[in-house]
Parts: C-alpha cells; sequence; structure tokens
C-alpha cells in the first residue's frame, strides 16, 4: 500500500542533504586541495546545514487527534437513536453485497431483535419487513473510508484470514496512524481485533456516554472499518458481537463472527 508522502519541506530537506553528500564524494574521489576544492566543501556543508534545518521544519497537516474522534460521534450517536425509536434492538451486520461493477459492497444491517436470520439484499431500501429477518439497512460509517483506502491508497483485501489481520493492522498503524498496535486473532467463527493506542479514543468515549449499546449496533467509522475489511476479504456476514474499551490504555477490543451467508440463522 502506498504510505502518507513526505511534505515539501522534508523533501526539499533531504535532496539538499543528499546533494551534499555527492559533493563530498566526488572531493573524495578527486582528491584535489585547491581553492575551487575549498568553495566544494564550504557549499557541502551549507547544504547540509539547510537540509537539517528544513527537515526540522516538517510539520504534517495534522489535527488534534481528541477532536478528530469527535468528528463522526454525533452522527454514530444519532443513527442508533433513530434505530431505538423504531423498536430495533439487535447488533448490526456487515453484509457484502456482490454487485459487477465494484466487485464486493458492504451494507449494514440491523435486525429488530437478535438471533434472527440474515437477509437476502435484493435492493438498498432501508426498511427490510421480512418476517424471518426484519430490520434496517443502513450505509456502514466505514464504507466511505473502506472505499478511499481502495482507491487512494491501493489496498488490496486480501481473501486468508491471516492475510485479512495484516492488512488491519497496515491500515490502523502505518496509513491513517491513528493505533499504536494492532493484533487480530481468528479462530474458527470468530474474529478478535485488539487496538492499542487507539489516538481517536475521544469519540469511543462520547458514543459510550450515550451507550455502550451503540459500540455494537452501529459502530463509528474505526471499528466498522475492520468489519467492513473482514466481510469484503472473506465475502461472508460479519456481525459485531461486542466492542470493549479500555479508556486508561485508550485500547479496544472488537469481537466480531463469521456468518454462513444470507438467508441463514445468525
Amino acid at each position: 500500500m502506498r504510505r502518507i508522502p513526505f511534505g515539501e519541506h522534508a523533501t526539499a530537506g533531504l535532496i539538499l542533504i543528499g546533494t551534499a553528500a555527492v559533493l563530498m564524494l566526488v572531493l573524495v574521489f578527486t582528491a584535489r586541495s585547491d581553492l575551487a576544492s575549498a568553495s566544494v566543501i564550504l557549499c557541502s556543508a551549507v547544504f547540509f546545514l539547510v537540509g537539517i534545518f528544513f527537515v526540522t521544519l516538517q510539520k504534517g497537516d495534522s489535527v488534534d487527534a481528541d477532536i478528530a474522534g469527535l468528528l463522526a460521534a454525533d452522527a454514530v450517536v444519532s443513527t442508533a437513536r433513530h434505530a431505538a425509536d423504531l423498536g430495533i434492538a439487535g447488533n448490526g451486520f456487515v453484509i457484502p453485497v456482490r454487485n459487477a461493477a465494484d466487485g464486493a459492497t458492504p451494507v449494514h444491517f440491523v435486525p429488530v431483535t437478535e438471533g434472527g436470520g440474515i437477509p437476502e439484499i435484493v435492493d438498498t431500501y432501508s426498511y427490510l419487513t421480512d418476517a424471518a429477518c426484519p430490520g434496517i439497512l443502513l450505509v456502514p460509517s466505514g464504507r466511505t473510508l473502506l472505499t478511499t483506502l481502495q482507491k487512494e491508497f491501493n489496498l488490496h483485501v486480501p481473501e486468508e484470514s491471516e492475510a485479512i489481520g495484516t492488512a488491519v493492522r497496515e491500515v490502523f498503524e502505518d496509513v491513517l496512524e491513528i493505533a499504536d498496535r494492532v493484533e487480530t486473532t481468528v479462530s474458527d467463527d470468530q474474529i478478535v481485533v485488539e487496538i492499542r493506542g487507539y489516538r481517536l479514543f475521544s469519540g469511543c468515549v462520547r458514543v459510550r456516554e450515550e451507550s455502550a449499546k451503540i459500540c455494537t449496533m452501529y459502530p463509528c467509522p474505526a471499528c466498522s472499518l475492520v468489519a467492513c475489511i473482514f466481510a469484503v476479504g472473506l465475502d461472508r456476514p460479519v456481525a459485531i458481537r461486542q466492542i470493549a474499551a479500555e479508556q486508561k490504555t485508550r485500547s479496544l477490543t472488537i469481537v466480531c463472527g463469521i456468518l454462513p451467508g444470507p438467508g441463514t440463522d445468525a
């Protein structure tokens, strides 16, 4: 996957430092000791010092992590509250829907109650009134993020569970840089993802002040992204079973279930 590039200051600094190194190598190999060589040494020193100065000026286009964590919090709370007002009380599923144009597109399904079936998605109408598995269909809060990672950062979602876990780690640690460490364990039909040092934890605090149930009903973009990646990679519905948050270490533990497919029991 492509990484976020250097800024202009860092790039200019590295070019100057590299130029200084090349000039010094030329002097070493030519072994000259005249006035021109002294001038080249002086230029090399200036290039090196200015390059170091430019590198130290490098400043990413970043925002405060605690502020960024709050950006989607109220929208997630509002969506979950609306679902609860409609009598929806189940935990959410991310279901991959195949289409000819885009391959697998994840959708988020919230059943009326736990223990129902997994619906066959035939259209994008929000309200499913099928007696076997009634509920509502929503756009996963992490779907746009997944699409952007695929198109702009060349994210390829693998099909093997272990490789998918590696992709999740790279996304959170290296590309988005919103976690210190990510570990994934997949056993049978269960996925456990531990996100440690999560920098956007302020959003988790805000959502869980309202209700911890929101995290499993309609999670915020980061946790939704995990479920979307696994659903698309495995081409199987992924149920969000539990999300635990540890404020002291700013850590999340996401527990998901891998389901057989639409038309079966959850």
